[in-house]
């Protein structure tokens, strides 16, 4: 597990757990289904872009195929603008956590 992905080599896994407000989770799912929406049309480079909740609580699991993959998706239009907003949906900000995949082929 690491705070950064830039020193993991081959497929990336990603793990967010993102705190949102219980007056804005409408709000905040509905950027959930632009973010996946961007993701499955723009993005190659991503192999899963799953979303959950929990009671106020969303969990992002995401995998790249590599670093510049990620990145391709954090300079994304749609997630910059995700981030410009987002201070409005949560109680505090996302945890996330970054995995080198066990089981990738590289």
């Amino acid at each position: 597990m690491s705070s950064s992905y830039k020193d993991i080599k081959g497929e990336i896994v990603l793990f967010a757990e993102i705190y949102g407000k219980p007056e804005k989770m409408t709000e905040l799912i509905e950027w959930a289904d632009k973010l996946k929406s961007a993701v499955d049309a723009n993005e190659p480079g991503t192999l899963e872009y799953s979303w959950a909740r929990f009671e106020d609580r969303l969990f992002v699991w995401e995998r790249y195929v590599d670093a510049e993959a990620l990145d391709k998706h954090n300079q994304s239009d749609t997630f910059k603008a995700f981030i410009a907003v987002s201070g409005d949906f949560l109680v505090k900000p996302p945890v996330i956590t970054y995995y080198k995949n066990l089981h990738s082929k590289d």
